[in-house]
């Protein structure tokens, strides 16, 4: 066991986890990884830069070290206990009212979340975690009622039910046509799947102004989304099964359901369609901005 930490930086690499676990090496395995990614999207490291991350930590322990890349260590957080930089589809919560965290956005070399603009009550905080922010308003994008803030996002989308831990990596967009398939995750009720989009024009006024819609209906009358999820992913998955692709964000819902409206992390109303703007269309409003993707 090390008993200082070994130096936080080697060219962007970061120590991760240090063990005795490889048998074939008599000495301490450095895992290190950027801060943003590892051996699973494609990074590579040096062995200039390996050799440093060893270097140092058998400075520190009196043991021989070596050091290998691996991936990005994040903490399991739950929707409602999630630790910045913020994934997609978090819960947050102001006083009473809750909305839902969206896709991260990437501007001038720093990333930031996102909800819907009629989730006014910021600074918002976890759901269950008060000492965790999701900051205040970066910017507001009228064109599509999303709502920028200045807590860091990450590209990690929850996905699960309303206590997951589980996500997936946001992988580039998911534009939509009339009869596609989307998938909603908001942080209130979690993940229902295949919504059957509708319509493209619908519009609808948040309180703020009016904006056009993305409307998708959840078959045989079950829950789209529901009171909380707002601000939350609109996405579909790719056919990894790993990664999906930004279609938009939750903003309303409507129309009855069959069976009530299942387990979700606070009792709300909820609707058979919802009501979404497009990602892709957010993004290319601002200037210099890109989503961020894994």
């Amino acid at each position: 066991m090390l008993s200082a930490p070994v130096a936080s930086d080697f060219g962007g690499l970061i120590p991760q986890t240090v063990s005795g676990d490889d048998t074939a090496f008599k000495g301490l395995v450095v895992r290190v990884a950027y801060k943003d990614g590892g051996v699973s999207d494609g990074r590579t490291a040096t062995q200039t830069q390996l050799d440093a991350v060893a270097k140092q930590a058998t400075l520190i322990s009196g043991y021989p070290a070596k050091a290998v890349l691996s991936d990005a260590a994040h903490p399991a957080t739950t929707r409602d206990t999630d630790t910045p930089a913020m994934n997609a589809g978090g819960l947050m919560l102001h006083g009473s009212g809750i909305c839902s965290s969206g896709f991260a956005i990437s501007l001038n070399n720093t990333t930031y979340t996102s909800t819907a603009r009629h989730c006014t009550a910021t600074p918002y905080t976890d759901r269950d975690n008060s000492s965790v922010s999701y900051g205040n308003t970066q910017q507001v994008v009228n064109l599509t009622q999303w709502r920028v803030l200045t807590q860091t996002g990450f590209y990690w989308m929850f996905d699960g039910n309303y206590a997951t831990s589980n996500h997936k990596t946001v992988n580039g967009y998911g534009d939509v046509g009339i009869n596609d398939y989307v998938f909603t995750s908001g942080g209130n009720s979690g993940t229902h799947a295949n919504l059957k989009v509708t319509t493209l024009t619908a519009w609808w006024n948040d309180g703020y102004g009016v904006a056009e819609e993305i409307e998708a209906q959840a078959p045989n009358n079950g829950v789209a989304v529901m009171a909380g999820d707002s601000g939350g992913p609109v996405f579909f998955y790719h056919t990894d099964n790993v990664t999906v692709g930004a279609s938009g964000m939750i903003q309303y819902y409507t129309g009855g359901v069959t069976g009530g409206c299942g387990s979700a992390r606070d009792a709300n109303p909820c609707g058979n369609k919802v009501g979404f703007t497009s990602a892709h269309a957010t993004v290319n409003s601002i200037p210099g901005a890109s989503l961020y993707t894994g």
